[in-house]
């Protein structure tokens, strides 16, 4: 723990009259520390998830607003559990900390680390009551946030029609100098074996994306955690919905249906469903799905048509920048992911190639941008400042570093 949070005693009493003037005296402060302190790790764990919590709560509130100003009546289907996110994330934790033991069995085995010594430092990096808390703040936020999101985007069409794909669907053609990028891939990837991988992959991002959540929820590292999470809910409201419903638009799987112009993914649809006779390609059988969906306004766990932007690779790219942080190997196998979802997005009918391109380039803008920010719930920013306030505090630390 940094700053404030490792201060004890006598030493968070010097420390903080400097920087906080509500403290009133030296005996209210030492029993605050020493009587209660779990009521310390309590506020820390709010502290550092208060922005996490601050945008899922500023969303939501959000869709409530526009719900009842616009008078888009049962539009909000908030969620704040979802078994199957409740069965990962206990068989996830579960692998989680067995991984953590497997990993030091060679230790083990040298007689270099026992059971014991193992468990000690596993609890103390992840199961102390601050990290506990904070785990399942980040974690219930996980259902009503995606549940908001959802929400959203069934009510597109509603807010705004599909008007956009004949102009996705140029832009395409003129970007990629004359040709649609389906019909570029085609030679390349128009074989069952391969359009059945590529489907595979695509839906691989779904188990990807609570695991990627779970573990960021449970990682030490706490800053990118705090980075990670705060670009993750930023990527889907300006992303996701903000610029979803200003260029509301269907996708090429429901190009005929949206427009009346001529479909040029006519033959990659035929082909799609060619592979799909014997039931087996997901691609075809959701988008038929949450066709239904639509025109039956029926909700869905994850239901909702948007094209562009390209979520998938967004959320792909996203899992790439931030895995970077931790390996260069992981972020390069994330990467590789990230590709894969684009040219599948395009090949499966999903989405225009133009939806992966620009939601790449806004991701990577938006974890950019976070990198000024997502320091702020330890205060390194304030340790950082070369006044008294950042003085006082790098003193503290530094002495309570001392006493250790």
């Amino acid at each position: 723990m940094d700053g404030l949070t490792r201060l004890q005693g006598s030493e968070l009493y010097n420390a903080l009259p400097k920087i906080l003037p509500t403290v009133q005296s030296k005996d209210r402060l030492e029993r605050t520390a020493t009587r209660w302190p779990w009521v310390d790790d309590l506020i820390s764990a709010l502290c550092e998830n208060f922005p996490i919590l601050l945008i899922v709560a500023v969303y939501v509130g959000e869709g409530l607003l526009i719900e009842s100003s616009l008078g888009l009546d049962g539009m909000m289907q908030i969620q704040f559990n979802y078994y199957l996110l409740d069965v990962f994330a206990i068989f996830f934790t579960a692998c989680f900390f067995t991984m953590h033991f497997i990993v030091r069995i060679p230790r083990f085995v040298r007689g270099e680390d026992d059971l014991r010594t193992a468990g000690c430092e596993i609890r103390e990096r992840y199961l102390t009551l601050e990290k506990l808390v904070g785990f399942l703040l980040a974690y219930l936020s996980i259902a009503p946030f995606i549940s908001t999101f959802r929400s959203f985007k069934e009510t597109i069409p509603r807010i705004q029609p599909f008007a956009w794909d004949e102009t996705l669907m140029k832009l395409d053609y003129y970007l990629h100098f004359g040709n649609h990028p389906w019909a570029l891939l085609q030679p390349l990837l128009g074989r069952p074996i391969i359009t059945r991988a590529l489907d595979i992959c695509y839906m691989a991002w779904f188990p990807l994306l609570v695991g990627f959540l779970l573990w960021m929820a449970w990682s030490r590292r706490r800053m990118l955690r705090l980075r990670f999470f705060v670009s993750f809910g930023l990527v889907w409201i300006v992303v996701g919905t903000i610029m979803a419903t200003l260029l509301s638009s269907a996708g090429p799987c429901y190009y005929s249906y949206v427009t009346d112009s001529d479909n040029p993914f006519l033959p990659l649809m035929n082909y799609l469903r060619s592979v799909h006779e014997d039931g087996s390609l997901w691609a075809v059988r959701n988008q038929q799905g949450l066709w239904d969906a639509h025109l039956n306004a029926t909700h869905l766990p994850l239901g909702g048509i948007s094209a562009m932007p390209s979520m998938h690779v967004a959320v792909a790219v996203l899992f790439a920048l931030a895995g970077y942080q931790v390996n260069s190997w992981f972020g390069r196998i994330l990467l590789a992911f990230a590709m894969i979802n684009l040219i599948g997005s395009v090949h499966l009918g999903w989405h225009y190639a133009i939806d992966g391109y620009v939601v790449a380039a806004l991701t990577w803008m938006i974890w950019e941008a976070t990198s000024r920010f997502f320091r702020f719930p330890k205060l390194d920013h304030i340790e950082n400042r070369p006044g008294k306030l950042g003085q006082h505090l790098r003193a503290a630390d530094s002495a309570v570093l001392r006493c250790q």
